[in-house]
């Protein structure tokens, strides 16, 4: 498997130079961030005791493109321009001193894919924040077990039993008492990121936001 995604890589990267980028990812790509707000609505409401923010309509074309270069074509491009807009959101909604932390994968799944695009997305998030408002992380929240794509699981009983016990906390010293910003790129029934609030706040953390670019 690891090899085979390992060629994927290879030859989707290999046709990004041979085959200049279409029209219309340059114009996705050159977006500005009051035309991506025009472009793309707010999301559909998320039940509110799960208490996650989403900025975007992920059924929209253009936000399913952007998410789509971030998540399998590690495009920097396309992670400034969505960085910009969560740090907007971030200042607008979280008003409290927090850490960031990215949502992990697996070390199966990091092998296969190579990178996370949200540890991507976090560290173009990190360049903006000039004034250093936030504190960032990678290294604290851990995927101990590697469960299958959660779009695969249809019912919501059977997405919190998928991620029962997949995260980890490394060093809950460094949590605890305080505030927790963790970051998703999509969210669809909210249960992968109330499974690691859940942990962060077992863990003695003070409060713990969810936020995530689509839903």
């Amino acid at each position: 498997m690891l090899i085979i995604m390992n060629l994927k890589n290879f030859f989707a990267k290999l046709l990004d130079i041979v085959f200049p980028h279409s029209q219309s990812l340059i114009n996705l790509e050159n977006m500005s961030e009051e035309e991506l707000h025009k472009s793309v609505s707010k999301p559909r409401t998320i039940s509110q005791e799960l208490n996650i923010i989403a900025i975007f309509d992920y059924q929209n074309k253009i936000m399913k493109n952007m998410i789509w270069q971030l998540k399998y074509r590690q495009n920097i491009k396309i992670a400034k321009l969505l960085a910009h807009c969560l740090y907007q959101t971030l200042l607008i909604e979280i008003k409290e001193k927090s850490i960031i932390i990215p949502m992990p994968l697996s070390k199966e799944r990091l092998r296969e894919r190579q990178y996370n695009q949200m540890e991507l997305l976090i560290n173009e998030l990190e360049k903006i924040d000039i004034n250093k408002i936030f504190e960032y992380s990678n290294s604290i929240l851990y995927k101990i077990k590697n469960t299958p794509h959660q779009t695969s699981v249809k019912s919501r009983e059977e997405r919190m039993k998928n991620l029962r016990d997949c995260f980890s906390i490394k060093d809950s010293e460094k949590i605890k008492d305080r505030n927790i910003i963790l970051i998703d790129d999509v969210t669809t029934t909210g249960t992968t990121l109330s499974q690691a609030r859940r942990v962060f706040l077992h863990s003695s953390a003070k409060k713990v936001f969810c936020v995530a670019l689509a839903h």
